[in-house]
């Protein structure tokens, strides 16, 4: 009873399998052409795919070596030069598979390429094309972009009948990750539940299935076997995106975050997730400056085009201004060799005190323009002096400050000028400003008849006292003239009347009266001095002289 049992049970296991690859497509793989990487990576890589995909369980794929047999006894001579459409239906036919892959592998700088295409035997329509670019070593396109261009390949044949055939039929699949309740995508769809989770009535077939949640990420191809429970046991890292960068024209410099990757066009991969800043530049362009968002296992796309260049000095009197170029601010005061778009751009130029100065400025591509922006004051300027300085100034009542003055700026406008100084007369002016305008104006103060008159009070009594010191000098000096006077008389009469004295006393008193007689002519000439000043303070007048006022003028 057993033996029967068990041969039922191989049969239908082996019926169950001979199902299976019924519904898988016959598929072969032509070596890929090589293009700047020798023949021996080709051909490694070529097998990988094979192996790839016949892991997606989708196909029936031909060994390298039973092609090479059935192509040898039909005497076929293109196999190692075949790389169009038409020579690979042929091979198709002659191996007598559904489709064909071919395509080709090659090296761009520092850049590996990978395109593979699918065609339909049958018709010889090419089903579809996939393209994986790498800057990455040559190991990671044999182990990542060969797996990740089959799954691509894959998942486009969904539409085949063999594929529609497996599809109908269900499997089972548990997921789980290091991380709890991190959001599930099945095919890159995200579904309502999150890990650790249970999957049940999936559709057999390739998928892909990862994990996100928050920075970290987690996923992998797989392929769900009819009726077959499967599990996966995924390890998060923090994810990571690319960035494919293109410009017009080609050959600019692309820099993320201020690290220089490479010239356009570009593909960067494993680029942190969130925002980035990208700069595209080329000499004679104006550098171009972007935001991109990259998100988990996804490639964002950055297509730039770049502008012309020109170069523009601007120079302002207003140290502060605020520059702007088509409305965006580039700058204060003056700039020097600024680049800007080549064209015709909106310069405008705000200060505070100036009005806002706006015009266009044509500049062709690479030319240098040196343009000067001719500001024009919302104020006056006044300068402002009297004779004597030191005059406080007001407008309409309000201090504006002490003469001298130099360019004090003032709003334009009519004004009442007033001018004040201690002991002169309060002046009065009426005095208009206009906008942008700069004004000197010059007045002499008058004294005031108080102030005169205190001054000319004070000056007749110290002329009064004056002439009293010089008058009370004159009489003492007089009075001294005197006096030697009278002494050098007496001692001449002695001289003259006495003969009997001896000759000594005789020339003592000769003696004696010269001296009295000089010291006499020496005071009376000091008595005469003063007396003269004593004459010119009587003679002078004590009144102060008056000033007179001036007229203003302006320029």
């Amino acid at each position: 009873m057993r033996r029967p049992l068990l041969v039922l049970c191989v049969v239908l296991t082996a019926v169950h399998a001979w199902g299976e690859q019924e519904n898988r497509i016959n598929v072969a793989v032509n070596d890929l052409t090589p293009k700047g990487v020798d023949k021996s990576s080709a051909e490694i890589i070529s097998d990988r795919i094979r192996s790839e995909l016949m892991n997606t369980g989708l196909f029936r794929v031909m060994e390298r070596t039973e092609m090479k047999s059935i192509l040898q006894e039909v005497d076929f001579q293109r196999s190692d030069v075949c790389d169009v459409n038409s020579c690979i239906v042929e091979m198709g036919q002659l191996l007598g598979v559904d489709r064909m892959v071919a395509g080709s592998i090659g090296k761009i700088g520092s850049i590996f390429t990978l395109s593979l295409r699918i065609i339909n035997v049958a018709t010889g329509e090419i089903l579809f094309n996939v393209d994986e670019d790498c800057p990455c070593p040559i190991e990671d396109l044999l182990s990542i972009s060969a797996k990740n261009a089959v799954s691509r390949l894959a998942q486009s044949v969904g539409e085949d009948a063999a594929v529609r055939a497996l599809r109908k039929k269900k499997a089972d699949l548990h997921i789980a990750a290091d991380r709890d309740s991190a959001d599930i995508y099945i095919d890159n769809k995200k579904i309502d539940e999150t890990t650790p989770a249970t999957l049940r009535g999936i559709q057999a077939g390739p998928h892909i299935v990862s994990v996100r949640k928050g920075e970290y990420f987690a996923s992998e191809n797989i392929n769900l076997v009819p009726d077959d429970l499967k599990s996966l046991n995924l390890i998060m890292s923090k994810g990571k995106g690319s960035v494919k960068v293109f410009s017009s024209p080609d050959g600019a410099d692309v820099v993320i975050d201020n690290v220089v990757k490479g010239r356009t066009p570009l593909k960067i991969d494993d680029i942190p997730v969130g925002e980035h800043e990208v700069i595209v530049s080329r000499d004679q362009y104006l550098p171009a400056k972007e935001k991109i968002v990259v998100t988990v296992d996804e490639s964002a796309g950055l297509n730039v085009s770049l502008k012309k260049a020109a170069w523009i000095t601007l120079q302002t009197e207003a140290p502060n201004a605020a520059i702007l170029i088509d409305g965006e601010q580039v700058g204060r005061g003056s700039i020097a060799s600024l680049p800007v778009p080549a064209g015709t751009i909106d310069v405008q130029i705000e200060a505070v005190g100036f009005e806002v100065f706006k015009g266009p400025v044509t500049l062709a591509p690479g030319e240098r323009k040196t343009f000067r922006a001719k500001l024009v004051s919302r104020f006056a300027t006044l300068s402002l002096a009297t004779t004597p300085p030191g005059a406080m100034a007001y407008l309409d009542e309000k201090k504006l400050g002490m003469t001298p003055m130099d360019r004090q700026r003032v709003v334009p406008g009519n004004y009442a000028l007033r001018l004040e100084m201690p002991g002169y007369e309060t002046r009065r002016e009426t005095v208009s400003f206009a906008k942008n305008g700069d004004f000197s104006l010059s007045y002499v103060m008058n004294l005031t008849k108080a102030y005169t008159d205190s001054v000319r009070s004070s000056k007749m009594r110290k002329k009064i006292v004056r002439q009293s010191v010089i008058g009370g000098i004159t009489a003492v000096v007089a009075a001294t003239g005197v006096y030697f006077n009278s002494r050098a008389e007496s001692k001449y009469a002695q001289y003259l009347g006495d003969k009997s004295q001896d000759r000594g006393s005789y020339d003592r008193a000769w003696h004696d009266a010269h001296a009295f007689a000089i010291a006499r002519n020496a005071v009376y000439g000091v008595a005469g001095a003063v007396g003269v000043a004593f004459a010119i303070t009587v003679a002078i007048p004590a009144s102060p002289r008056r000033s007179n006022g001036g007229a203003p003028h302006a320029k």
